[in-house]
């Protein structure tokens, strides 16, 4: 029987690279031995998959909303979560 280590899939409706506090709370799974797997939003140029510090983030093909109606943003959020539904 082999060992695997726990895995951890994180949410975050932002871009990676960007955000210290999803970066944080990745790496600090990592280093006590959990499997992270983070779904996030795509920049134009990122890939849409790769690992850093041992964190495997996956780039969902979509950008962050940044208008003034509430309606938008639900739209957008619920968009990000079928994406990641999908994914998963």
């Amino acid at each position: 029987m082999t060992s695997r280590s726990p895995k951890v899939l994180m949410l975050a409706y932002t871009s990676y690279v960007s955000d210290p506090r999803v970066i944080r709370a990745a790496e600090a799974a990592v280093e006590v031995g959990f499997e992270v797997d983070v779904l996030t939003l795509r920049r134009a140029g990122e890939p849409a998959e790769e690992v850093v510090r041992g964190v495997r983030i996956i780039r969902l093909p979509q950008h962050r909303y940044r208008g003034r109606s509430r309606a938008g943003y639900l739209f957008a959020y619920a968009e990000f979560f079928v994406r990641t539904f999908l994914v998963s």
